[in-house]
């Protein structure tokens, strides 16, 4: 998926910033601080149908892929592309909603899910011509509440059962309460004024089981296709509610889901259940590449400075891998030749032919940041990010057709 352009680190729990690259991340996580992005109820003008444009290919779009022969993209105000002839030409979906829609995949050929800020997700049953409403952040808080208060009940039950045993980790008891409260109060803040929080990544396992990740460790799951989904918060652990910004799962169905500070977990279940994988770096991982089969999966984490980090045992250990480039890295995919391709910022475009082990580098002339990369059928690259969808050759280079 695409986790943004030009990211910035957020600290979750103590909400403070601190921009390393610029402006994406404020159309990916500008939501979280801008009031103006608050949506006040259904009817707000947020979530009417987004305008058509015949320059909806050219807009900020954040995540691309590629399903049967048909590829799509999605991005800013809505903006959901199509095109059926390898990236030539593109029409416009119909979106019932106009917020900036982050990450899209497919569940099959027809069967697919958008996420995005405020909480959206859609869903399209047509191979993504058109899309219906599914989820919003207000259904979102909804569930969340409810999860915050029975935390802050475990919370304040566990500080008074070490009073009465005087326990040393009162403190610590204490403190977990104090955070309990602010993220209930941030709930119901979200509830009275509006959802700013977005969705940064979708997955699913088929046309029915699937996970949606975003800020502040907000987690959901469906097993029904997203007829009805559920906040998954207590499954998995992070107390500090860092954000959650991409994952993928490999041949053999380990999910793996990445995050803010170097957060790592994996699941053997679909997501049912997550366990806190031991982490190689303590800076924000932006995207997670599955690929391989057999002896020859692999597993790639990059993000934050052109850090990529390999495992080839479903994520029990992993190994640096080196670039020469500190350039922040946001998408990937792996082709069906066994190439790896890793797109960021500057115009970056990472290759490799050997799994991941090794890349080779080109740098656009344009310069311009790319969220994501797919390639099309003539063996070409489609990029996606600040310009819209750009196809190129598959070394990243320009080419005159797709």
């Amino acid at each position: 998926m695409t986790d943004g352009l030009l990211f910035g680190q957020f600290r979750s729990s103590k909400f403070t910033a601190t921009s390393r690259f610029g402006e994406l991340v404020l159309v990916l996580l500008g939501a979280l601080f801008s009031s103006t992005a608050f949506a006040q109820d259904p009817n707000d003008f947020n979530y009417l149908p987004t305008v058509p444009t015949e320059m909806a290919h050219e807009g900020l779009l954040l995540d691309i892929v590629r399903v049967g022969t048909r590829i799509v993209a999605v991005g800013e105000r809505g903006y959901i592309v199509y095109s059926d002839d390898e990236g030539k030409t593109w029409a416009q979906s119909t979106v019932p909603v106009s917020q900036t829609l982050t990450a899209v995949t497919f569940g099959s050929d027809t069967t697919g899910w958008a996420v995005g800020h405020e909480g959206i997700i859609l869903r399209t049953d047509d191979g993504g011509e058109n899309w219906a409403l599914q989820l919003t952040g207000y259904d979102a808080s909804r569930q969340e509440l409810v999860l915050g208060k029975r935390r802050l009940e475990r919370a304040r039950a566990a500080v008074e059962e070490a009073r009465n045993s005087g326990t040393e980790d009162l403190e610590d008891l204490e403190y977990a309460v104090e955070d309990a409260e602010i993220a209930l109060e941030s709930i119901q803040t979200a509830l009275d004024d509006g959802p700013s929080n977005p969705f940064l990544d979708v997955w699913f396992a088929d046309d029915k089981t699937g996970v949606a990740v975003g800020s502040y460790g907000m987690i959901f799951r469906t097993l029904d296709g997203g007829a009805t989904w559920e906040a998954w918060n207590e499954h998995i652990s992070n107390p500090d509610g860092f954000h959650y910004y991409s994952l993928d799962s490999s041949a053999d169905g380990t999910l793996i889901l990445a995050g803010e500070q170097g957060l790592l977990y994996r699941s053997r279940d679909n997501g049912a259940e997550w366990e806190r994988l031991t982490t190689p770096y303590a800076g924000s991982f932006f995207g997670v590449l599955a690929g391989g089969q057999g002896g020859n999966s692999y597993i790639l984490i990059y993000g934050l400075r052109g850090n990529i980090f390999r495992s080839v045992d479903g994520g029990d250990s992993w190994s640096p891998v080196s670039t020469g480039s500190e350039l922040a890295l946001f998408g990937g995919t792996a082709l069906d030749d066994g190439a790896v391709l890793l797109v960021g910022n500057s115009g970056i475009v990472l290759r490799s032919t050997d799994g991941g082990t090794t890349f080779s580098r080109h740098i656009r002339a344009e310069r311009l940041p790319y969220s994501a990369v797919v390639e099309n059928g003539n063996g070409n690259l489609v990029l996606a990010g600040r310009g819209g969808v750009e196809v190129v050759t598959a070394d990243g280079k320009d080419t005159k057709g797709g």
